[in-house]
């Protein structure tokens, strides 16, 4: 099984494991979850390497892979949700 998290931009943190059989189920897990009070771009979905899951052994990946980022129009997404200035700032500061 491979080990998934999801990274908050805006708070700077992961969210809890979880695993799923491939980058596709682990998509699909992203985008069925309920994303209606956050701005798309704040979360991006990272692989954090696998577990043996007759072992418990994890084997993490040495620096951990974006798999899912929605690409967003940032300028039509700024308007329509009037994103928080620190956002913005990280943004433009991140690239």
């Amino acid at each position: 099984m491979i080990l998934y998290t999801i990274y908050d931009r805006l708070a700077e943190q992961i969210a809890p494991l979880f695993w799923a059989e491939n980058d596709e189920v682990a998509k699909r897990i992203y985008k069925s979850l309920d994303w209606s009070t956050h701005a798309p771009i704040e979360h991006k979905l990272l692989k954090l390497g696998s577990i043996d899951s007759k072992t418990g052994i994890i084997n993490p990946l040495p620096t951990p892979e974006d798999i899912y980022v929605e690409i967003v129009d940032l300028v039509a997404l700024r308007a329509a949700t009037a994103m928080p200035q620190k956002m913005i700032e990280r943004e433009n500061r991140d690239g």
